[in-house]
């Protein structure tokens, strides 16, 4: 599918109940239509022997499917919804998992490189890490980005990301920006 912009989530805590808050969060965000098609995969065991897959409405998720996805390994969503004046984005949104903390990687891909408004779509990714309700300690946006850090583990100076959020100490959120742009080459204006 070539190259993605990754947006993280990362939360403190792995609390069961917490992963599918967010997940369920996550996807009201994204604009979910009833009649959107979700592909999901995880597998049931830690050395990737033995997977589910499954293929669902959006409107027919249950509670079983969301415990699934977050109970299991290696959870993966694939879907296509509408995003940024994209009808039919496609979206990927992985589970991450590490000692004391998770996190949700949502990997968007991109449909052309050529005048592309990378300005434009940091405000709007910015905009909906902010406006999600959901508890995470730290999210980012960058070019084919990863979890790299615990909560514990984060060093802004180090954190090398397009866009940081950060929670201060009161709970407000900090926006970082990096040296380039999500697209991972143009260097930011200031």
């Amino acid at each position: 599918m070539g190259s993605c912009i990754s947006v993280g989530f990362v939360f403190k805590n792995n609390e069961s109940d917490l992963k599918i808050q967010v997940l369920k969060s996550l996807l009201e965000k994204l604009c979910m239509a009833d009649y959107s098609i979700i592909s999901y995969n995880v597998c049931c065991d830690v050395d990737g022997e033995n997977w589910i897959k499954k293929s669902i409405r959006y409107e027919f998720m249950t509670d079983e499917d969301y415990e699934i996805l977050t109970e299991n390994y290696y959870g993966n969503l694939l879907m296509l919804c509408p995003l940024d004046g994209i009808n039919n984005q496609a979206v990927n949104i992985n589970l991450y998992e590490g000692e004391g903390y998770f996190g949700y990687l949502i990997e968007l891909f991109e449909i052309s490189r050529r005048n592309t408004d990378y300005e434009k779509i940091e405000l709007t990714l910015v905009d909906f890490i902010t406006n999600c309700e959901i508890p995470f300690t730290y999210a980012f946006c960058e070019k084919e980005g990863e979890i790299e850090f615990s909560p514990d583990d984060l060093n802004v100076s180090e954190a090398d990301y397009s866009i940081l959020v950060i929670r201060d100490q009161k709970g407000e959120l900090n926006i970082i920006k990096g040296k380039y742009l999500i697209d991972g080459e143009t260097l930011r204006r200031n």
